[in-house]
């Protein structure tokens, strides 16, 4: 099997993705989250639809920003979005929140 065979129609969740999760579950706009953690005016829409990563600066500022942030589950998709047990985690799908 070559590694074309592996991508089927199901694209690899990223960490970019699950930050834009992360933005819209703790109900602030994208412009609010890039300017609290230091970037341009649509540096996350843009690395969004580029599929593109997060730097570790980025993600250092993102962490000191929002250290409720799990990072295991930003980085891997493993753990909860926010490790303590908040009315944010029960509301969000099973998929998500495991």
């Amino acid at each position: 099997m070559n590694k074309t065979d592996n991508n089927n129609s199901n694209e690899t969740i990223l960490a970019i993705d699950r930050l834009v999760l992360f933005i819209r579950t703790i109900e602030v706009s994208y412009k609010q989250f890039e300017q609290n953690i230091g970037v341009s005016n649509g540096y996350i829409n843009n690395q969004f639809k580029r599929r593109g990563s997060i730097s570790s600066k980025i993600l250092n500022n993102i962490l000191l920003k929002y250290p409720e942030l799990n990072v295991t589950w930003l980085l891997t998709g493993h753990a909860l979005i926010i490790p303590r047990q908040t009315s944010m985690n029960q509301n969000l799908p099973t998929a998500l929140a495991s």
